[in-house]
C-alpha cells in the first residue's frame, strides 16, 4: 500500500474545499519504486517544506474551482 496522508482545506481564492492527498515518496536507497495513480476528485498536494522526521510541514495544493495555488500548514 502507498502511503500517503489525506485532508482537506479552503481555498484562500475563492473559498472552496479543497479534498488534497500527499504520496509520501519512496527512499532513493528503495529497490522498489511504489506508483500512484492521481484520484480525479482529490488535488494532489506538493511539500514545499518536509520536517526531520520525513512528515510534511508546508504543503501547496491547486484548487480545482479557480485555478488559485494554495499554501497551507500539514497538521494531524
Amino acid at each position: 500500500m502507498i502511503p500517503k496522508l489525506e485532508g482537506q482545506t479552503e481555498c484562500k481564492n475563492c473559498g472552496e474545499e479543497i479534498k488534497w492527498i500527499y504520496v509520501i515518496p519512496n527512499k532513493l536507497s528503495d529497490r522498489i519504486y511504489d506508483v500512484h495513480t492521481a484520484e480525479p476528485d482529490k488535488a494532489t498536494a506538493k511539500a514545499i517544506s518536509i520536517k526531520e522526521n520525513d512528515e510534511p510541514e508546508v504543503l501547496i495544493a491547486r484548487c480545482m474551482q479557480c485555478d488559485y495555488t494554495n499554501t497551507f500548514d500539514y497538521t494531524k
